[in-house]
């Protein structure tokens, strides 16, 4: 069964600024911490590309997501659709643990303005990952806060 997660968070300052954080490569490591140390993504967040977030293990190995950008507008929202996950150096589509996840969609929209914006994050998982993902992403979102306003290292 498929549950989705809702969070949203107030920041202040500056549109641009703020979903630069979002995005950024540098900082969107920083702000996935809590889901993975050392977490990134590869591709380019824009309509229709090929995005995988990615993980190491405790060995070293590859592991993470591979999604679609379902909609993208720079400064104001995107969102990903979950296609399959990346294991080690492969992206497999085709299992059933794939298969529970494929088509949940993850969303970000930045609303608000001009000097206080709200970012309201979307979510769908999976009923077992339900209760530890609602828990991170209530810390990630403190995270995105927290950088955009200056009061945590981007670094």
């Amino acid at each position: 069964m498929i549950k989705t997660i809702e969070k949203s968070v107030e920041i202040r300052g500056d549109r641009a600024a703020i979903w630069n954080v979002i995005e950024s490569p540098e900082t969107y490591t920083k702000w996935c911490e809590p889901f993975c140390v050392g977490t990134f993504y590869e591709g380019a967040w824009r309509m229709g590309n090929t995005v995988r977030f990615i993980g190491l293990d405790e060995n070293g190995v590859r592991g993470g997501l591979v999604s679609e950008v379902a909609t993208y507008e720079a400064g104001h929202q995107v969102t990903f659709r979950h296609k399959g996950f990346v294991q080690g150096d492969q992206d497999v589509f085709d299992t059933p643990e794939v298969a529970a996840w494929a088509g949940c969609e993850e969303g970000y929209v930045l609303e608000g303005g001009p000097d206080i914006y709200t970012l309201h994050v979307k979510c769908q998982v999976t009923e077992d990952m339900y209760d530890w993902m609602d828990a991170t992403w209530g810390e990630a979102v403190g995270r995105i806060k927290a950088i955009a306003e200056g009061t945590e290292s981007a670094t």
